[in-house]
């Protein structure tokens, strides 16, 4: 898989599509607006990770897996929220979306699974190349049952995956208020010791929820980091992270940059405000305008004005 955005060079953006059209990679991920001017035929996947305003965008967008006779499927992942949008496509486009609830892990691991045993399956086997290590495999895996050996051979492919859906939450929509989602956050906030931190990137560098948790990805080499509440500020971000992995997080931030600003972690005594408490605050500490003064002002500069020209009359 690669990206293209606009922070691509034309260069860099030609390659990543050049390979894109030949196959070598399978998956393109697109910023909403450098989606709009791909031009790729022979689409089977449409995923639209979020619906965009208006309606003509996902035509326009999706409709690359039907060209010239080809079929193909597009897939909308939305929650409750976008309903309404979902509705307008359905009407302009004169389209039915097919409802389908996100796979749990179970499913997840069970499709993952059988994907393994299909391809161990299709491994085809050298005698000639592992003949010569055959007499020692045999006696060195002798005491286990036959039930024991496949046991043993998907733990040791599979545990990993296992072990990462098993701590992991499943996500249904839902119409109504998800108090699940309100208690697993509660439970997990006492499960971990979380630390406010703060980067030094906002809006105004152009991150992004996602950015952030790719930028601790990069910088912890790690896809298991437990991030909370994201405060995204107009020149630097409030985040919670695990607290044990703190120290490690600050010490080894100062190697990586964001759109070409150096990254600077630090600890961070600042609570995190949601968005709307935090605008209403920022609109509260604006100063007044006295509408009053200003009026009388320029009443009394339209008089002198007046005045003034009737003098030199």
């Amino acid at each position: 898989a690669d990206a293209i955005h606009g922070d691509l060079s034309q260069s860099q953006r030609d390659d990543v599509m050049s390979r894109f059209r030949d196959k070598t990679i399978q998956m393109l991920i697109a910023t909403d607006v450098a989606a709009r001017g791909l031009d790729v035929n022979s689409l089977t996947h449409v995923i639209n990770y979020s619906l965009p305003d208006d309606p003509e965008v996902y035509t326009h967008r999706s409709g690359r897996t039907g060209r010239a006779g080809n079929k193909g499927i597009s897939v909308v992942i939305s929650n409750s929220r976008e309903s309404r949008k979902i509705k307008s496509i359905e009407n302009k486009s004169q389209i039915k979306f097919l409802k389908m609830d996100v796979p749990s892990g179970k499913d997840i691991c069970s499709k993952q699974l059988f994907k393994l045993i299909e391809k161990i399956e299709k491994v085809k086997v050298d005698e000639k190349q592992i003949s010569p290590f055959l007499p020692d495999i045999y006696e060195k895996l002798n005491w286990l049952s036959r039930e024991d050996l496949i046991k043993h051979f998907v733990s040791a492919e599979f545990n990993r995956f296992l072990d990462y859906y098993k701590k992991s939450r499943d996500i249904k929509s839902d119409n109504g208020t998800d108090n699940k989602s309100k208690d697993f956050s509660k439970s997990r906030r006492r499960s971990k010791d979380f630390e406010n931190l703060s980067v030094n990137v906002g809006r105004k560098q152009g991150i992004t929820p996602i950015e952030l948790i790719s930028l601790v990805n990069r910088i912890t080499k790690s896809n298991e980091i437990e991030i909370g509440s994201i405060d995204i500020r107009q020149s630097y971000t409030i985040f919670e992270i695990d607290k044990t992995i703190t120290k490690s997080l600050i010490k080894s931030s100062s190697k990586l940059d964001h759109n070409g600003v150096d990254l600077k972690v630090t600890v961070s005594k600042e609570k995190i405000e949601k968005k709307y408490n935090r605008e209403k605050s920022e609109r509260r500490s604006k100063p007044k305008r006295d509408f009053k003064n200003k009026s009388r002002s320029r009443s009394r500069n339209r008089s002198e004005s007046k005045g003034r020209r009737k003098y030199r009359g």
